[in-house]
């Protein structure tokens, strides 16, 4: 194997050229999905507020036609049952019958027509796994200084030292040296046939 000295300008093996292609677009790739989650989480995190604030106003609204829809009915109860406002009378005023018993309980635990008879209960919306985080990275915080420092960082490696150029140069075939020594030190040797 004849060895190139590092002050001759030669071209890069295809090898070479791939891997260093391959680390630049992953460097890219890995960068940029950085950047879009940088750009996009304000989005996000305002779009879950709505729609957390919007499941409040459809549960509210349900419970509201709920109510209505009781009252409605008590007061057409009312309008053509004359049982039904007898009660309702005797109820509200404490009246019994003659020659009947009437038991006091706490007011909680007496009956009001009036009173819809069960509200809907309130479902609570389940939040994403990652609405805590990306509410870090909105907010002017460490996490945040962090991600576009590294965001910045690896789109300046990317073009800056990830392309042909650079490893046709001095420094850049330096590295390309330590990392072929640091490979072929856990390459297998042929075995030898006697």
């Amino acid at each position: 194997m004849t060895s190139t000295p590092l002050t001759e300008n030669r071209s890069l093996r295809p090898v070479e050229s791939f891997a260093i292609s391959l680390a630049f677009w992953g460097t890219l790739l890995c960068a940029s999905g950085m950047y879009a989650v940088l750009s996009l989480a304000p989005g996000l995190v305002e779009h879950a507020s709505l729609k957390h604030q919007h499941h409040q106003l459809v549960m509210r609204t349900a419970n509201r036609n709920h109510e209505i829809h009781h009252l409605k009915r008590v007061a057409s109860a009312m309008e053509r049952d004359p049982d039904f406002v007898a009660r309702l009378v005797r109820n509200e005023l404490s009246l019994s019958p003659a020659g009947s018993t009437q038991f006091r309980v706490a007011n909680d635990l007496g009956y009001d027509a009036r009173v819809p008879n069960a509200v809907l209960p309130h479902q609570k919306i389940q939040a994403m796994w990652y609405d805590a985080w990306l509410i870090k990275i909105t907010e002017p915080t460490g996490l945040r200084r962090k991600w576009i420092a590294t965001t910045l960082v690896l789109y300046s490696v990317a073009f800056l030292f990830l392309n042909e150029t650079f490893f046709s140069g001095r420094l850049g075939r330096g590295i390309l040296s330590l990392i072929a020594r640091f490979c072929q030190r856990y390459r297998l040797s042929a075995p030898k046939l006697d």
